[in-house]
């Protein structure tokens, strides 16, 4: 495989952020290339002999599809280019461009691929195309989402007035309604309905999860290192044990028990789902999340958890209630939005941010699914999946206020990736990289086989040369 190139330095590509979303298929020169005169010019023609496959997310999130390594980072280089970061490895590229300076954001025209670190000075030469973007400057990346007055998908485009996955198309990209029952799983549940619509999303409905599969919430309950069984947990540590250990499907760990049991998978060895690049959605709990940035991260990856407080509160008359429970959309008592729970210590304005939105509450004890918005005569709102069953308000789900982080829904959503099924375990390499191609990996081999001949060569030879001295010595002893 031969690809023609040439660098030039301050490129005249112009590509925004979003349109590096998606999965880029990598082809790898196998020749190694050293720096002469801090250049490293890649030639007219090379052959290739490795091809690297990884996916591009929002928030820095980067997933590889293929060996041990599964997650890492990547960021933009400015309009002109993207890095990305996989377990030691460094990988950079220029968009590419044509004579009359157009664009053209889902290839690259040059490359470079070599190991982390300072003063590296081993390259490899690459070029790289976008073969599934997430974002297209017609239409959506699945073809249920097509907006109907022709909206392009990238960020600050106007975004539809009403959407929920509950009805896209006549189609459904959320697994069934769960009911936690008496066990405080709430983590778990929301948490995995929200893998599995993210995995419906992302294989259009291909993948039989969340339709005919179902993820295990109680491997979750049993299994998590991470979590609390039945006296809770965070969505967060869920994804963070998938991306560990996998979570199994119903049918491989064993039926819902709404109780703690032990540790004990009915088919260990059966399909295990990961995901990875657990976060709040900004970065950081407390984060500046708009609404936008939620409304984007649920149109292009399907539903997150999102924590709402729904314990019961005191009202300016000092009377019980229970907003939530009673499928209200926002408090009965006027003077505070949203729901403010009985915190004596906090003062409203050591709640409610400067700019007047958020309202930063100490504690969230209940974990939801965010899967859609819209506006009625009520005005905006959010559409919610709850895990109490489907005999709770509307058939499991309830429509909540949006803008006003009513319930402190928009104080701490929590986002994850698919980073697939049936990840193989990293292997113990002693050392030895075989990422970078079968030429290196060949030449290590020969080196560590020359080694080793060399040092049986030299303990026979003094074996050897031992035998001769003892026989020597026995017979002037004779």
């Amino acid at each position: 495989m031969l690809f023609l190139t040439t660098l030039i330095a301050d490129t005249p590509a112009n590509c925004v952020q979003d349109l590096f979303l998606g999965t880029w298929s990598v082809h790898i020169s196998s020749e190694i290339y050293k720096p002469k005169g801090e250049q490293v010019k890649c030639p007219e023609k090379f052959n290739t002999s490795e091809e690297f496959t990884f996916t591009l997310l929002e928030r820095g999130v980067a997933i590889s599809s293929q060996g041990a390594v599964r997650s890492g980072r990547w960021s933009p280089d400015a309009n002109q280019g993207f890095e990305v970061r996989f377990g030691g490895r460094v990988f950079f590229f220029f968009s590419d461009y044509d004579a009359q300076n157009v664009s053209y954001c889902r290839r690259t025209s040059v490359g470079y691929v070599h190991d982390e670190g300072l003063l590296n000075q081993k390259f490899r030469c690459a070029y790289a195309n976008n073969t599934k973007p997430t974002v297209s400057e017609t239409k959506p990346l699945l073809s249920a989402y097509e907006d109907p007055e022709g909206h392009k998908l990238w960020v600050g485009s106007p975004l539809p007035k009403d959407f929920s996955l509950r009805n896209i198309n006549g189609k459904s990209y959320l697994p069934r309604v769960f009911n936690q029952e008496q066990c405080g799983s709430c983590y778990a549940a929301a948490s995995t309905q929200a893998m599995m619509s993210r995995v419906m999303v992302a294989s259009n409905l291909s993948s039989p999860l969340g339709q005919t599969e179902f993820l295990s919430v109680q491997h979750v309950v049993d299994c998590s290192i991470y979590s609390q069984g039945c006296d809770g947990g965070f969505g967060e540590q869920v994804s963070k044990f998938s991306e560990d250990f996998g979570v199994l499907i119903d049918a491989d760990y064993s039926p819902y028990t709404a109780e703690v049991g032990e540790c004990k998978p009915k088919n260990p060895s059966g399909k295990r789902y990961h995901f990875t690049g657990q976060n709040y959605l900004g970065g950081y709990f407390g984060a500046d999340n708009t609404v936008e940035s939620m409304q984007w991260e649920l149109y292009r990856y399907g539903a997150f958890p999102v924590s709402v407080y729904v314990d019961t509160q005191k009202d300016q008359d000092g009377k019980d209630f229970s907003d939530f429970r009673q499928c209200k959309r926002r408090t009965t008592f006027p003077g505070v939005k949203p729901v403010v729970p009985n915190y004596p210590e906090l003062t409203p304005q050591q709640i409610i941010d400067k700019d007047g939105r958020h309202y930063y509450l100490k504690k969230s004890n209940h974990l939801v699914l965010l899967t859609g918005w819209g506006s009625d005569e009520d005005g905006d709102y959010w559409e919610i999946m709850n895990s109490w069953g489907n005999e709770w308000c509307d058939h499991g789900f309830i429509r909540i206020d949006r803008g006003t982080n009513a319930y402190n829904v928009e104080s701490a959503p929590i986002v994850f990736y698919w980073a697939g099924e049936n990840v193989e375990k990293p292997v113990e390499k002693g050392g030895l990289w075989l990422s970078n191609g079968w030429f290196d990996t060949l030449v290590a081999l020969c080196v560590i086989f020359g080694v080793a001949v060399i040092g049986l060569g030299v303990a026979l030879v003094f074996l050897l040369k031992n035998k001769k001295q003892y026989q020597q010595v026995s017979s002037m002893d004779v």
